[in-house]
């Protein structure tokens, strides 16, 4: 029987080598595959109705590979837009001094092209859920709600991007925003009684320009 048995120990022995020799390998564990995040302060430049506009807003992603990006945002409008004068039925003038407000936040994903070069592109949209409303710019009266909007925004662009330091990054942006969903309520905007939309279809959709900053772990450290 013993040598049955050092035959049995020869197998076993060979077996545990060639496990040792032999690595295993799993579908999410490349060793050059790469998981971080970032966060980002962005402000863009865009139009409201025609006049110019400044958003401001940031956000925050994860990143796989220094390449695809998936996360969050949010952005408001942050310059003051007056809105006109609003009547009430009997012609007279509100004595409320109302100023517009847009947010929205949601979904950001992006795709950056050759992020090992200093200066490199990319592509990225925000899908997001918002508000617009009107609110009292004085705080005087409690009426802060007195139209409200909920739209949907799709808002793609494209980026160039600079490699600062290994944790933080610049870019230049060109997009469009799409806003639907406007409201087709109406308000009386003249002592005759004549009615106006409080927001038009169009009013929102408008090219914009970016600059976004990045914080985060966008390159192996080096000893």
């Amino acid at each position: 029987m013993k040598p049955i048995y050092l035959t049995v120990l020869a197998v076993l022995l060979s077996m545990t080598l060639q496990a040792q020799e032999d690595e295993m390998r799993y579908i999410f564990s490349n060793k050059d595959y790469r998981i971080s995040g970032f966060g980002a302060p962005i402000v863009q430049f865009s139009t409201y109705d025609g006049d110019f506009a400044v958003f401001s807003g940031g956000g925050g992603a994860a990143i796989f590979n220094n390449t695809f990006f998936i996360g969050g945002y949010g952005m408001g409008m942050a310059s003051e837009h007056q809105f006109p004068q609003i009547y009430d039925q009997h012609g007279n003038k509100i004595n409320v001094n109302y100023n517009v407000e847009f947010g929205s936040g949601g979904l950001w994903m992006g795709y950056i092209f050759m992020p090992n070069n200093p200066v490199h592109f990319g592509i990225s949209s925000k899908f997001g859920l918002g508000t617009i409303s009107l609110y009292d710019s004085d705080f005087e009266y409690d009426e802060n709600d007195r139209h409200n909007d909920f739209i949907g925004v799709i808002a793609p662009q494209a980026e160039v991007e600079m490699n600062l330091t290994r944790w933080f990054k610049i870019s230049f942006g060109a997009g469009y925003r799409f806003v639907t969903g406007v409201g087709t309520e109406t308000y009386i905007a003249d002592d005759q009684g004549n009615t106006k939309r409080y927001f038009e279809d169009d009013a929102f959709n408008a090219p914009f320009g970016s600059i976004t900053f990045s914080f985060g772990g966008f390159g192996e450290k080096k000893d």
